[in-house]
């Protein structure tokens, strides 16, 4: 219902009649004033948006389309952009986007096989990123049995280094190997990553 004078008539069994003038007065509606915001780290779902509002009244919260809430903070957010929606209890809204930083390039990649055959191609177990260098801390290679076949702290390397030359007692290892790399980001962050590796 639009704001305005409206008149309102009621009518008994006997037919009588009431009417009455009734003004509905118009909703200023919700104003964003501030949007506090913590930037995700990269990669991780760990950023959050909290709303404020001008006026009085009661005003419910939206993010991209979900479900109005009376909580104005979100939490779990990755990198990306949001649209951020504000009604009140007359359904007046309020949107805006907001930018939460842009998503995080692909850090590092390591290869999921390789082949420790002395043959000149894919020997070595090598690590790749786009940066200059990356300080690895430590790197722990297990067999099936859950046994260290390999440890080693490399320090700060280059982009295409060989982690692991896939020698094991001697000679070259075969099979599927689980690996624990402990990384410091050049954010100065430390970073973990395990996974598995098969040396064919």
């Amino acid at each position: 219902m639009e704001a305005g004078s409206y008149q309102l008539s009621a009518k008994d069994e006997d037919g009588c009649t009431d009417t009455q003038v009734v003004i509905v007065e118009g909703s200023e509606g919700p104003v964003i004033t501030r949007i506090n915001t913590q930037m995700p780290t990269c990669n991780l779902p760990d950023g959050q948006l909290t709303i404020s509002t001008g006026g009085i009244g009661n005003y419910y919260y939206s993010l991209d389309g979900r479900a109005y809430q009376r909580d104005s903070s979100f939490a779990g957010l990755l990198a990306g952009t949001y649209l951020i929606a504000v009604k009140d209890d007359s359904n007046c809204i309020a949107e805006q986007s907001i930018d939460l930083g842009e998503p995080c390039r692909q850090l590092f990649y390591l290869p999921t096989s390789f082949t420790p055959n002395n043959d000149g191609i894919n020997d070595g177990w090598a690590i790749f990123f786009p940066d200059v260098s990356l300080q690895i801390e430590q790197l722990t290679v297990y067999n099936r049995w859950g046994n260290v076949i390999f440890f080693s702290k490399p320090g700060t390397v280059q982009s295409g280094t060989i982690l692991w030359d896939g020698i094991y007692k001697g000679g070259s290892a075969n099979g599927i190997f689980t690996y624990r790399l402990l990384m410091k980001m050049p954010s100065g962050q430390s970073r973990v990553s395990n996974g598995a590796v098969i040396a064919l």
